[in-house]
């Protein structure tokens, strides 16, 4: 059984670039431990580099993306600095997923992180666990950024629907989870407020702080 990690699209113009974003360049050192973790156990990395010509904005892509990126051998085409270590592997791939992914078993564990979680990363993973149905494909989504925060969630729920292992997700609390929550809080200063003056009324603190503690777990 082999580890690989699979780094994808983790390149200037993604993060601080023409196309980047707060949340891709939030990541970074995120990716960074990870790329470390995997070099000092010796295991299999490899870098894919979204790459494109000059003539990219007459490419279908480009006409409907016209934003100018990656373009071989430019800054914005280069890893992020901090990134690469010795002896791991690149793919520059024309498109979004790389149709040619060959050398892996189907006892490996295959993890991808990197750039976007809705386009770059779900494409990989989706061709990956189609090619090796029986290998273990995982995404750690603390490693990965979208184009939005939506989109990057949605990109993550349609991946685990495909079983692939999504970790390192945020729990965030729904809208009305949200809501309860403030109104518990409301109701637990009222009564603080009513008790402070009248103590004999103090257990009702403890029932609201209970009630308060078990609604923010639960939400």
């Amino acid at each position: 059984m082999g580890k690989v990690l699979i780094v994808i699209d983790m390149q200037n113009d993604f993060v601080t670039g023409t196309l980047g974003n707060k949340e891709a360049q939030a990541i970074v050192l995120n990716v960074q431990a990870k790329v470390k973790e995997y070099a000092d156990r010796g295991d299999r990395i490899i870098f894919t580099r979204d790459t494109h010509g000059e003539n990219y904005l007459d490419t279908p892509e480009g006409k409907k993306l016209p934003v100018k990126h990656c373009i071989n051998g430019t800054e914005g085409w280069q890893i992020v600095p901090g990134l690469e270590v010795e002896n791991c592997e690149y793919i520059d791939k024309p498109t979004f997923g790389w149709l040619n992914w060959e050398g892996f078993g189907s006892n490996d564990e295959i993890e991808l992180v990197g750039v976007c979680t809705d386009i770059c990363v779900v494409s990989n993973a989706l061709i990956l666990k189609a090619k090796y149905p029986e290998a273990i494909i995982s995404v750690d989504a603390s490693c990965c950024a979208g184009v939005t925060p939506e989109k990057h969630n949605a990109a993550l729920e349609t991946m685990k629907s495909c079983q692939i292992d999504v970790y390192g997700q945020e729990e965030k609390k729904g809208v009305y989870g949200k809501f309860l929550v403030v109104l518990c809080q409301k109701i637990f200063y009222n009564n603080l407020v009513y008790a402070v003056f009248s103590p004999p009324k103090g257990k009702k603190i403890m029932c609201m702080q209970s009630t308060y503690k078990a609604l923010s777990q639960l939400y």
